[in-house]
């Protein structure tokens, strides 16, 4: 089954190193650089899993967890942070609170991620041979 992931971060650059990381696996992946944009999205294109990031310009990504939860429940949420070693437990533990399914800190190795997006979709996340 192909899964339809939806990356969220205003850093180009880590949204590469998701596509690459995630190039070998059966996810279609679609991209925008703020909530704004993620979830015009999500308005066209039948998500599975968002990955986003919390501090980005526009709309932010808690505000974007909270409207996700709030249009699109069955849509799984893995936000991310890399907003320093303090701040970015502290961010986490409230998108965890607003509803994100996981959390996941910046940086992070391949295994963890696959880890996490297994369990988003009940072990879906596999290579494609």
């Amino acid at each position: 089954m192909l899964i339809n992931l939806l990356i969220i971060d205003d850093d180009i650059f880590f949204r590469e190193i998701l596509k690459d990381i995630l190039i070998e696996y059966p996810v279609q992946l679609y991209e925008a650089s703020n909530g704004d944009e993620g979830l015009d999205i999500l308005k066209q294109e039948p998500i599975h899993v968002v990955i986003t990031d919390i501090i980005m310009p526009e709309k932010e990504g808690l505000e974007s967890i909270i409207e996700i939860i709030q249009k699109y429940p069955g849509v799984k949420i893995l936000a991310v942070s890399g907003g320093g070693s303090d701040g970015s437990v502290h961010y986490l533990e409230m998108a965890k609170s607003l509803g994100a399914h996981e959390t996941m800190a910046k940086p992070f190795d391949q295994n963890e991620l696959i880890e996490k997006l297994n369990r988003l979709t009940n072990n879906k996340i596999t290579p494609e041979i």
